[in-house]
Order: structure tokens, then sequence, then C-alpha cells
């Protein structure tokens, strides 16, 4: 059972994890992938959220022209 009544917002404020500080960017974004592919689930408040903010800038960072499948491609290949 949760520690919050329902329907309460909770305040979640994700740190960084110094163990993760000599990853890079390609080797953390391809183990969060293998992990999701394995099974790993996001089924709790903290990684719903964090998961959420995440597909929001994923969404933003992959609209550029070198992404086939961006609004901003299309656009591109339709104005060329």
């Amino acid at each position: 059972m949760s520690e919050h009544p329902a329907g309460a917002l909770i305040k979640v404020s994700p740190t960084r994890n110094p163990a993760l500080s000599g990853a890079t960017f390609d080797d953390l974004l391809s183990e969060l992938l293998q992990r999701m592919k394995e099974g790993e689930t996001i089924s709790d408040e903290q990684r719903i959220f964090v998961a959420q903010e995440l597909q929001e800038r994923l969404t933003e960072a992959l609209e550029v022209h070198h992404n086939r499948f961006s609004i901003k491609n299309l656009r591109d290949f339709r104005t060329s």
C-alpha cells in the first residue's frame, strides 16, 4: 500500500547517481533500452514521473532533420 493517500500529488526530485558519472550518454541510453527489453518495468510513481519527463524530452530531441521519422525531416524534404 502507498504511503500517500490516493490521488495525492507527490514531489519527485530525480538526482544524479555518482556511480554513473563516468558512463557516456550512449551507454546510458543503451543500458536503459536493454533493461526495458529484458522486462524491467516502470510501475511506481517515481519511475513513472521520470519516464514521463524522459518521454517529453526525447520527443523534443528527436525532432531533427537526421531523424527520418521526424516532422522536421519531412518538412525539410518537402521544401528542398
